[in-house]
């Protein structure tokens, strides 16, 4: 049976998930602010905003700002997110270069 020449992967947010959460325990590795917690509260957190089909430019924001959310500063969070401290700034358990690290990943 042929299916034809023109296959359509469909990305899976559990696949994307498993790959994030992989990345992110070999960065705990290496940055000790970084916990199992953070780690899997961005897992969860990034599933979250691929379920919500948002645009792929405001997905990528939304995953980009994970950390931001998981550290507890929301200033960047959106309503549309279905974050509940959209808005609201706080101070962050890690320094610039772990976002960056992070955001690299991402």
């Amino acid at each position: 049976m042929s299916y034809g020449t023109n296959v359509h992967k469909i990305p899976c947010s559990n696949h994307a998930c498993k790959n994030v959460r992989k990345h992110l325990e070999e960065l705990r590795k290496t940055v000790k602010a970084l916990t199992q917690e953070h780690v899997a509260k961005l897992a969860y957190s990034t599933k979250h905003i691929l379920n919500l089909h948002l645009p792929e430019s405001e997905c990528r924001r939304a995953i980009l700002n994970c950390l931001n959310h998981v550290g507890g500063n929301h200033r960047h969070c959106s309503e549309e997110w279905k974050c509940k401290h959209a808005g609201k700034e706080g101070e962050l358990p890690w320094d610039t270069a772990t976002v960056n690290k992070v955001q690299v990943i991402s």
